[in-house]
């Protein structure tokens, strides 16, 4: 199966959908329940996970520039577009 890549115009083009729709942060309910003498990654929380992904390096590159500008992150900017995409597909 061929993986679909996106051009740098597509990249900004989603980055754009994401700065354009700014949405009231969600209620959350209580993370679920950690069995005892389980250990967390400092950082991590019971109801994340971790995900990876291949971009270019040239794109990278720009939104470290661009989050950095913004005072965000990247798994702020992965959680709007993803919330985004799941909403509008």
């Amino acid at each position: 199966m061929a993986k679909k890549r996106i051009t740098l115009e597509q990249a900004e083009g989603l980055m754009a959908l994401g700065t354009a729709r700014q949405e009231k942060p969600e209620e959350k309910g209580p993370a679920e329940e950690i069995p005892a003498g389980t250990r967390l990654h400092p950082r991590k929380k019971a109801d994340e996970v971790q995900v990876s992904a291949y971009i270019h390096r040239d794109l990278h590159k720009a939104v470290k520039i661009a989050l950095a500008e913004e005072e965000t992150n990247f798994t702020a900017l992965v959680t709007e577009f993803l919330k985004n995409w799941v909403q509008h597909r």
